[in-house]
Formats: structure tokens, C-alpha cells, sequence
């Protein structure tokens, strides 16, 4: 995302920044934009029986399957962005989300959110291609994916 040469509050030309870690800033009216990272959740839906929701999106590799995500859209929490997404994309009714952690992947801030769903036959929003329902499958999410990680994570806390 490009940088901004003018203040979208006054219209006035920024200037750089004192600190080079920091935005160009307004020279009249102090504006600044304070980041450029979008606020998306992963959102690990799981049984009581351990069984975790799988997503599988068009155009990822063949038999990859990740998590529930989506925007967090203005107004809202990461909590409700959870709920409502697992809906969105399983038809789904999810419960008890719980903020885990954060992830920073390129231009979007990855809010991990883990919900409590009940074992019935999830069906494919139209954000997906497929849904499903199953126990923990490592070799179902690439390493290196977000979702992977957080599985993981998720994962090893419950064994310990």
C-alpha cells in the first residue's frame, strides 16, 4: 500500500517523519496514519470431542485445508468477527470465543480467536469451497500456513 502525500483530514503536503520508524505526518493538523495492518480473525472451531472446523478456499493447493478467517469489519470485535464468520462460512452456530493471540502476516494483523461449535455437519458458505468437520490432521494444513501454526499451538497446549 502506497504512502499517503497529502492529509486526508486538511488536504496540507506531509512531511517525513523525525523518527524513520514512524509515518509522514501533518504538519498542520497532526494527522498521521497510524497503520496500515488489517485486522482479519483465525478462528479455530472446535467439538467438545476435539473435532476442528476445516476450510478449504478456490485456488489453494489440492487437498489444503486451513481455518475459518475473515475481516474484522468496523463497528465490531474480533470476538463477534469470529462468530460471525464461522456462520458465514459453515452455517455453524459458534460459542465462548476466546482471543488466544496475535499473528503479524504481511499487511494483515491475524487476531486467533478459539469458539466452541457442536458436532453436526457444517455446510460450505460462499466464502469457501468446502467445510468439514473432523479430529486434528496436521498434513491437512501446509507448514508455513498461519492456521497451521495456530493448530499447532492450540494443539500442544492441550497436551501439556
Amino acid at each position: 500500500m502506497r504512502e499517503p502525500r497529502f492529509c486526508t483530514r486538511c488536504g496540507t503536503a506531509l512531511v517525513p517523519p523525525a523518527e524513520p520508524t514512524h509515518k509522514p505526518e501533518c504538519p498542520s493538523c497532526g494527522w498521521f496514519r497510524p497503520t496500515e495492518a488489517l485486522p482479519v480473525v483465525l478462528v479455530l472451531a472446535r467439538t467438545d470431542s476435539g473435532k476442528i472446523l476445516y476450510t478449504r478456499q478456490p485456488g489453494w493447493p489440492e487437498n489444503s485445508w486451513g481455518l475459518v478467517s475473515g475481516y474484522v469489519e468496523v463497528g465490531e470485535t474480533a470476538e463477534q468477527a469470529s462468530l460471525r464468520e464461522v456462520q458465514e462460512e459453515s452455517g455453524l452456530t459458534a460459542r465462548s470465543p476466546r482471543l488466544v493471540t496475535t499473528l503479524p502476516y504481511g499487511e494483515l494483523l491475524l487476531i486467533c480467536v478459539d469458539v466452541n461449535v457442536e458436532d453436526v455437519t457444517p455446510r460450505a458458505g460462499s466464502d469457501v469451497e468446502a467445510v468439514s468437520l473432523r479430529l486434528p490432521d496436521l498434513g491437512l494444513t501446509p507448514e508455513g500456513w498461519p492456521a497451521r501454526a495456530f493448530i499447532e499451538d492450540q494443539l500442544d497446549s492441550l497436551s501439556s
